[in-house]
């Protein structure tokens, strides 16, 4: 069936991602570095205009809440403004009650950064608390050093802010603006390519036999995977550019979960390696209407015509029709071509709900969880990981006493912006990238102080062309963005502070000084008083892990009537391999010979096995949760004398017993009879058996799996 070619209506908004309507050579960086550093300057110069007390806030929140895209910016501004506001004048009242107590002057401080370090990390205003907390911080600490300015830094500091947050916005929306709505249509393009391109790696697989593809097949899987996560955290953002209505984002939004679930599911069955040659099916005629069907949403993404046909149904009944037989013939097939039916069938139905919804029927999901922001409010971690934010900004803020350095109080605000990291690496790169950005941007400011006699132009210049190229540098290195935003704040500071009239190297040494007393309280609290290793955190989250599975594994297959919520685990996992990432980097797994491992390096080893195993089961049980109905199931088993809650009584002994319990390995040869009970009841018609079918295989790759963790358990 030939593949027609593609013509996506969004292909003129594609090209207005990477070429400018006035400025056509630039890229979206160069775009946005240099709206950044024009908004800069028109801030400092409203500031200097406007004779406000400290204009360099203006200008550092410019660069503080620049993005490549308007939307980002929008609601990075909108939230540093209310964060801002908030916490000066909770400061502010707050302060009064610390004039006369050092005691109160510390606890006060630590409330204030344990309470936004906890809310930062469950919360979807994340960056309002933690901008609330270093207001409120400000304001307070100020009280030791010059307590008679307390009221005109609750007052100006927000109003200095808003300026830099309202010249932001004007220029997002006006001014070389990458709109990521524009994005989208780039995003819709490559999620449709990708997924074309994972059946032809399936058709090669299943027909040819040729399984070094597997691996390619689940890469790809991954960066759609990435790739829809991604873009589903940018809809919220696209809200506030205004250009799509909500009939458009509800579109948007199904499209990227009907990618993840499409994405778990052939996870789920690339896992149940089952891919034995079935040459009497007509496998690659329903790949090709997959794919058919693919290009024809693609084409008419967001214009979709309520006479389009799909092809894929057609096949299937033309795959039904040899699939009974291809059964009988050939048994030892059974088991590929039960499951990749069910595959076929399940992407078919995401076909006809993408395809409804595009045509103005949203379906909403009825499948209920508990978010990972639900999860965390009641995170032992968590909370430790507040107390810990807590003294580490007791810490700094007493050595800065200590010290007696009033200009570095902004610097130890790096105290809270470190140690609300959520891990002691982030902390590292954190840490370093602010010191490494000071140091820069500050050396780039003296370096001009000390070589040019300074007027207001020549300020304003120089200004311009480093905010520009430190922009530039953040937006195409994304590792190293925090480098080039820090370098932005230092050369503001250094060279803004008094604008052309007085400059003098004070405020960059004081800063400098500033930052290395929240870096030393930082990695003084998390490596001598509360010691965290990256080991133990794995092992923590691995058995975080574990305890969650069991609960989804209870909360399907469970008669539970009190309803418990099933969890959402995938930013755990993801937290879990980020770590992992960094120990096979920190450990040198890689380039260390297996023969010279330390017990480390195979503890490291070990956990990355068991996390492997531990997303399998999760795989399975998302695939059952989304695309099976377990009581149709059951019922349809229990039709034909097949008892389907005696292998889940048994299964959820497995997970939810003790790690000492030993696996009962008649577990495995009961799926299997119960497989062939179900094998021999075939009808390729009989879409209850077919869901009953794909039911069976899964408690069997669940019992699996379970019976694999009980042993690596018992390895430790």
């Amino acid at each position: 069936m030939p593949i027609p070619p593609t013509h996506c209506i969004w292909e003129q908004a594609q090209q207005r991602l990477y070429i400018g309507h006035d400025v056509s050579s630039l890229t979206i960086e160069n775009r946005a570095a240099l709206r950044t550093a024009l908004a800069a300057v028109t801030s400092l110069i409203i500031a200097f205009v406007c004779h406000l007390e400290k204009p360099y806030w203006s200008g550092m929140t410019v660069v503080l809440v620049a993005n490549l895209y308007t939307g980002d910016i929008l609601v990075k501004a909108l939230m540093r403004i209310l964060g801002t506001v908030i916490g000066a004048l909770i400061g502010y009242l707050l302060s009064a009650f610390v004039v006369d107590s050092l005691l109160l002057y510390f606890c006060l401080n630590f409330f204030i950064v344990a309470i936004a370090v906890y809310y930062y990390n469950c919360s979807k205003y994340a960056y309002a608390w933690l901008l609330g907390a270093i207001a409120a911080f400000i304001v307070i600490s100020g009280v030791a050093i010059t307590p008679e300015d307390v009221l005109s830094s609750a007052i100006w500091r927000p109003i200095e802010i808003a300026l830099g947050v309202i010249v932001s916005s004007i220029f997002a929306f006006f001014v070389l603006p990458n709109r990521i709505t524009d994005k989208t249509a780039h995003d819709v393009n490559l999620i449709f390519a990708t997924v074309d391109a994972l059946f032809v790696n399936l058709d090669r697989l299943l027909m040819e036999q040729d399984r070094s593809i597997i691996q390619d097949i689940k890469d790809q899987n991954s960066q759609l995977k990435n790739r829809a996560r991604q873009s589903l955290q940018t809809i919220v953002l696209i809200r506030y550019e205004f250009e799509l209505d909500q009939t458009q984002l509800n579109q948007y939004r199904f499209l990227l979960d009907s990618c993840l679930i499409f994405c778990r599911a052939l996870n789920y069955f690339l896992s149940l390696n089952t891919f034995a040659a079935i040459s009497t099916l007509p496998i690659k005629e329903t790949i090709s209407a997959i794919r058919f069907d693919i290009s024809n949403l693609q084409a008419n993404f967001f214009n979709i015509s309520p006479h389009t046909t799909l092809l894929t149904e057609s096949a299937l009944n033309k795959f039904d029709q040899q699939y009974s037989w291809a059964v009988w013939t050939t048994p030892d097939d059974f088991k590929s071509a039960k499951a990749w039916r069910h595959f076929f069938y399940q992407t078919n139905r995401m076909l006809i709900e993408i395809q409804v919804s595009l045509q103005g029927s949203y379906k909403h999901s009825n499948l209920d969880s508990i978010n990972t922001s639900q999860q965390l409010k009641h995170d032992y971690n968590v909370i430790t990981h507040s107390i810990k934010a807590g003294l580490t900004t007791m810490l700094a803020l007493g050595l800065w006493l200590f010290i007696n350095l009033p200009g570095g109080l902004n610097g130890i605000i790096s105290s809270i912006v470190i140690s609300a990291r959520r891990n002691l690496y982030d902390m590292q790169n954190t840490g370093s990238m602010r010191l490494l950005g000071c140091l820069l941007g500050g050396g780039t400011g003296l370096y001009f102080i000390m070589t040019f006699t300074m007027s207001l132009y020549l300020l304003l210049v120089i200004i311009f062309f480093t905010v520009w190229a430190f922009s530039l540098f953040s937006f195409r290195h994304i590792n190293y963005a925090y480098l080039g935003m820090q370098a932005n704040v230092a050369i503001i500071l250094v060279m803004a502070e008094h604008g052309a009239s007085v400059m003098t190297v004070l405020p960059a040494i004081e800063r400098m000084a500033g930052i290395v007393i929240g870096i030393v309280a930082s990695f003084v609290v998390a490596n001598l008083i509360w010691r965290m290793s990256l080991t133990d955190m794995i092992c923590r989250y691995l058995s975080k892990l574990q305890l969650n599975l069991a609960h989804n594994v209870a909360c399907l297959l469970a008669e539970n009537d009190k309803k418990t919520k099933y969890l959402d685990l995938i930013d755990t996992f993801w937290t879990c391999r980020e770590l992992l990432s960094n120990a096979t980097q920190k450990y040198a797994l890689v380039h260390t010979p297996r023969a010279q491992w330390t017990p480390q390096q195979w503890q490291i080893d070990r956990a990355i096995e068991m996390e492997r195993l531990l997303n399998s089961i999760q795989v399975t049980l998302n695939n059952v949760r989304e695309s099976m109905d377990r009581k149709r199931a059951i019922k349809s088993a229990s039709t034909y004398g097949i008892d389907l809650s005696v292998l889940e009584r048994k299964i959820l002994e497995l997970y939810c017993s003790k790690p000492s319990c030993s696996p009962d390995h008649l577990y495995a040869q009961q799926a299997l009879e119960i497989l062939m009970e179900v094998k021999g009841l075939s009808e390729p018609n009989h879409v209850e058996l077919e869901n009953c079918a794909a039911y069976v295989l899964a408690l069997e790759q669940l019992e699996v799996n379970g019976r694999k963790m009980l042993l690596k358990i018992q390895e430790k």
